[in-house]
């Protein structure tokens, strides 16, 4: 990772407000000011392999699953240039 990459640690929306779309807000917003960065060239977030809901959420975001991390977490991306 270099100093134009970011990541995304986790994004976690409290059960009884999942499903309203804060998250998809959320990450579109994230994922807007990110662009902005002038030199930011990538996105990475990361979450569990069996996390199908995750997998989902994320694909639709554009994300694309690149690795396995040294945890275990499944590791996706978006490119930005």
């Amino acid at each position: 990772m270099t100093s134009r990459d970011t990541t995304q640690y986790r994004l976690m929306v409290d059960y009884p407000s999942q499903n309203q779309g804060i998250g998809r807000r959320a990450m579109e917003l994230l994922l807007a000011e990110i662009r902005d960065f002038a030199d930011a060239r990538r996105i990475t977030i990361c979450y569990k392999p069996d996390n199908a809901t995750a997998r989902r959420f994320y694909a639709l975001l554009g994300f694309v699953e690149t690795d396995i991390d040294e945890l275990g977490e499944m590791v996706a991306e978006i490119l930005l240039q």
